[in-house]
C-alpha cells in the first residue's frame, strides 16, 4: 500500500463541458477520455446549469465560498449546499441548476460510472474504514495521515499530507485517520473518497 499524492496546483484548469466554469482533474480512472472514476475540484463563478452525465453517480461538497442554491429536477426542488453541509449525492442525469449564494464557490466532485463508492466528510482523529477496494483523502489544509494496512502483521503507516492535495491508496487500508496541523483553521475541510476499482487501479 503506497500512497499517491496529487496536488491541486499541479493540475491544469480545463473548461466545463457546458462552459459555465472550470475544473481541475485530480484523478481519472482508467483514463481522462474513458473514465469510470473521476475526482476533481471545480471553480464556480456564475449561476447556471450543471453539465449532464448520463449513467454517472455524482457526489459534491462545497469547501470554499458561501455556497450554492440548487434547483433540482423538473419540479425544481431547492437545496442549499454550503461548506457546513454534508456531501450531496445525485444522479448525473438529473437536471440541476445552481445559483451562487454570495460570490464564487469552490467544490470537490466525485463521479462514478457503474462503480460503487462514496464521498464522506472526514472528522479529525476519527478512524474511517473504507468499504471499497481503493480509497483516498482530500484535505484543504496541511495535516497528517495514519493507515492500518490489510496485512495484520504490518505496522501502521504515517505520512504528511500537504494542503489541497488528494492522497489515493490502492489497495485501501483496513482503516485510516487524519488530523490537521496545529493550529487548525476554522475553514479546514477534509473528505474520504472511495471506489470499488479493479486490481489495475491507479
Amino acid at each position: 500500500m503506497t500512497p499517491h499524492f496529487i496536488r491541486l496546483n499541479d493540475c491544469p484548469a480545463q473548461p466545463w463541458r457546458n462552459g459555465g466554469g472550470q475544473t481541475r482533474e485530480l484523478l481519472a480512472w482508467p483514463g481522462p477520455s474513458n473514465w469510470r472514476l473521476r475526482i476533481s475540484v471545480a471553480d464556480v463563478a456564475q449561476d447556471g446549469p450543471f453539465s449532464v452525465y448520463e449513467g454517472v453517480q455524482r457526489h459534491l461538497a462545497v469547501w470554499q465560498g458561501a455556497g450554492l442554491q440548487l434547483r433540482c429536477g423538473v419540479d425544481e426542488q431547492t437545496l442549499a449546499l454550503t461548506p457546513a453541509s454534508p456531501p450531496w449525492a445525485f444522479s448525473g442525469e438529473q437536471a440541476v441548476s445552481a445559483s451562487l449564494i454570495d460570490g464564487p464557490v469552490r467544490d470537490l466532485n466525485l463521479m462514478l460510472r457503474g462503480l460503487p463508492g462514496g464521498l464522506t466528510a472526514a472528522v479529525a482523529h476519527q478512524a474511517w474504514a473504507p468499504r471499497c477496494r481503493a480509497a483516498g483523502l482530500f484535505a484543504t489544509q496541511p495535516g497528517r495521515c495514519w493507515a492500518r494496512p490489510l496485512t495484520a502483521s504490518s505496522a501502521v503507516l504515517s505520512w504528511p499530507l500537504p494542503a489541497q492535495t488528494l492522497c489515493w491508496l490502492a489497495p485501501a487500508p483496513v482503516e485510516i485517520w487524519w488530523a490537521p496541523d496545529e493550529p487548525a483553521s476554522a475553514a479546514a475541510r477534509a473528505w474520504w473518497l472511495e471506489a470499488d476499482l479493479k486490481d489495475d487501479m491507479p
